[in-house]
């Protein structure tokens, strides 16, 4: 039979390890709290890092916006215009380009792609509907803008169309600046149906001393970027 000693001493061990259970809870409850409070600030941080990225990517879209809406917008005249007169086209500073048949600001000019197409064609301008040696006006007078107007052979136009082609070309190439006349959508459709006209045989009859005129008046531009 035991003794009460020993019921003392079995009550002294289930305390002890009531007690130590205990301990043992309050250590797992710690450790879990630790463990979601370490959680909870890493994802803190993650949450107020992402909101930063966000913010800076909001602000990014919004400055490229407001950039590309004021490229998409630009008034043309970024290097100024030529006027509407020879004199006022010259006092610009504007160059007359006689393919163009108008007055360009210089950031407009394309003298090396110019000289290229007068290279390669023979456009001849003259003072009247008849086209005579006596009505022929020299090339250094037209290159220097000096006649409003002009009588030229059809063979002016695609040679015109094509310089103007090209010219856009090139400017949008390299990121130039270009004049209003090569901006104008309807001239481009103009252009297009001209260089797709069979003119071969007009200037076979040009040869033969039917050529049919055309008469060309020059034009005062704007310049800037498109």
């Amino acid at each position: 039979m035991a003794s009460p000693s020993d019921y003392s001493h079995a009550l002294s061990d289930d305390l002890d390890h009531r007690c130590d259970t205990t301990l043992l809870r309050e250590k797992q409850k710690e450790d879990s709290s630790r463990v979601l409070t370490t959680r909870w600030s890493i994802r803190r941080r993650q949450i107020i890092a992402g909101l930063a990225a966000l913010g800076l990517a909001t602000a990014a879209f919004a400055a490229y916006g407001i950039s590309s809406a004021l490229r998409i917008a630009p008034d043309h005249a970024e290097y100024g215009d030529c006027g509407s007169t020879i004199d006022e086209a010259k006092a610009k500073g504007c160059i007359f380009d006689n393919l163009s048949y108008v007055w360009v600001q210089p950031a407009c000019h394309h003298p090396e792609l110019l000289q290229s197409f007068r290279d390669r064609s023979n456009i001849t301008y003259y003072t009247s509907h008849d086209l005579t040696l006596e009505t022929r006006i020299p090339q250094e007078d037209i290159y220097a803008g000096n006649w409003p107007w002009a009588w030229s052979t059809k063979e002016q136009h695609p040679v015109h169309c094509a310089f103007l082609l090209s010219k856009m070309h090139e400017a949008l190439s390299n990121h130039l600046p270009l004049d209003d006349k090569v901006m104008q959508w309807e001239h481009t459709i103009h252009c297009s149906e001209v260089l797709l006209q069979s003119w071969l045989s007009e200037i076979e009859d040009c040869n033969l001393g039917r050529c049919e005129r055309v008469k060309v008046t020059q034009g005062f531009t704007k310049c800037g970027y498109y």
